[in-house]
């Protein structure tokens, strides 16, 4: 019974995150394209939010690997080269970085791809893409994941059987 409870605060959580991460970027930030950056942040909160890996993240390969996937990403977008070549030196170099680094986190890939395929609205943002709306996303995921260790910590204890 303590599993499914857990399985569907994470199902809760998880959509009470995303609904956050939307409205701060759509309202505050009038970001319209955000959804590029949501899809990648949902692989995030994939890592963050399962129930089935335990300590499959950490907050350093979280943090870090998304913002060198954004810089790498930014870094990209603002050379002249084929689109093609632009593409495959991003997802390269991030791989690079994050190996050079020790640092394991996969959607680093596609936040680095976000704005090399973007519209001109990611690409406008520049080196504010990190900021807005990669870290402030993934900020919000670090967020909602302790929220969501708080309550199952709670859950486990009132559901756990006692010892005879």
């Amino acid at each position: 019974m303590a599993k499914l409870i857990a399985i569907l605060n994470s199902f809760l959580i998880t959509n009470l995150c995303f609904s956050c991460i939307y409205i701060l970027h759509e309202r505050l930030f009038s970001l319209t394209s955000d959804l590029y950056v949501i899809a990648a942040l949902g692989a995030s909160a994939v890592l963050v939010f399962s129930t089935n890996d335990k300590g499959g993240h950490s907050v350093k390969n979280t943090f870090f690997g998304a913002s060198i996937g954004a810089v790498i990403g930014v870094f990209f977008n603002m050379l002249d080269l084929d689109k093609a070549l632009s593409i495959i030196l991003a997802i390269s170099t991030c791989i690079f970085m994050m190996n050079l680094t020790n640092l394991k986190y996969p959607p680093g890939g596609a936040i680095a791809l976000i704005p090399v395929l973007s519209d001109n609205e990611i690409e406008r943002l520049g080196y504010y893409y990190l900021c807005c709306p990669v870290l402030t996303g993934i900020t919000i995921i670090f967020l909602f994941s302790k929220l969501q260790i708080l309550i199952n910590t709670k859950l486990y204890k009132q559901w756990q059987v006692p010892k005879q």
